[in-house]
């Protein structure tokens, strides 16, 4: 009797571990929407568009392999963050609603990245907090993977890749922490980015910068819209039963922000290698 006692209190203690190692114990409860509404709108970008960033491949190992991708044909390696429509439409950016509690199914985000000619694929994506991320390298190369928590600058993941490997390990955040960062430690110009998300409102922007939410519960919310490089902005908006109810963000390509480190507009050593005056802090 006493071994049976026991043997139920070990698996309460398990599951009650588990539940708290999960994202879907973080407060969400899925429960059928009637008369949803939905959220529409798109994302732009005013100004000119930023300049994408070089990065001399002679500096890095496995010269010849990365540069079959996205290569200027002058040896530099070209990364170009900000995708606009010829409507000024941003893609990759990511709108969430806040604070949400209850409502449509909440499929889960994979945590799932490619290594594929030397490029992190997707460029942007969602996780949640306390999250597996599984790392895929396709590259018949050596990468490491180190994941940054964007707002404080802390490494939280730091692993190697090696040649058509998968690595996995776990996000952990602050609370009120949103963004990460991935940066091969091999090749800095492999670069992805996430936000984090605790319910299923939340939208992706493709090529023409729109969104669209769909199955809310009427009522009124803030949501947010992020860019790498950008700040959050945020937008309070009232949704109503079987309504569609407008939502678009502009973000300034004046304000874009890069660390130091990032704003070389050639190569980052050489007797070209300069800092853009244009995008350094302003006083």
């Amino acid at each position: 009797m006493k071994n049976r006692y026991v043997a139920g209190a070990m698996l309460f203690l398990f599951g009650l571990l588990s539940s708290f190692g999960t994202p879907a114990a973080l407060g969400y409860e899925e429960s059928p929407v009637k008369n949803g509404g939905a959220i529409t709108g798109k994302i732009t970008l005013k100004g000119d568009l930023p300049p994408p960033r070089l990065f001399h491949l002679v500096l890095y190992p496995f010269e010849s392999f990365c540069k079959q991708r996205d290569s200027d044909g002058k040896g530099n390696r070209v990364l170009q963050e900000f995708k606009l429509s010829k409507e000024g439409g941003l893609q990759d950016a990511v709108v969430a609603v806040q604070a949400v509690r209850k409502g449509k199914p909440f499929r889960h985000p994979t945590g799932e990245f490619h290594a594929v000619q030397c490029v992190f694929e997707p460029f942007v994506s969602v996780i949640e907090n306390h999250q597996k991320i599984t790392v895929v390298n396709e590259d018949p190369v050596i990468h490491n993977v180190q994941i940054y928590q964007s707002e404080g600058g802390k490494i939280v993941l730091n692993q190697p890749l090696p040649v058509k490997s998968t690595q996995t390990g776990v996000i952990r955040l602050k609370p009120s922490n949103k963004i990460t960062e991935t940066i091969c430690g091999m090749h800095e110009f492999m670069q992805n980015w996430t936000f984090v998300v605790d319910n299923p409102y939340y939208a992706i922007t493709g090529p023409d910068g729109r969104f669209s939410i769909d199955q809310l519960p009427p009522g009124t919310y803030k949501i947010t819209a992020w860019h790498p490089h950008m700040k959050i902005a945020s937008q309070t908006v009232t949704v109503t039963a079987r309504g569609v109810s407008p939502a678009d963000f502009e973000f300034d390509a004046e304000q874009v922000e890069r660390p130091e480190y990032e704003r070389q507009q050639e190569g980052r050593m050489g007797p070209d290698s300069r800092i853009r005056e244009d995008r350094t802090e302003k006083p």
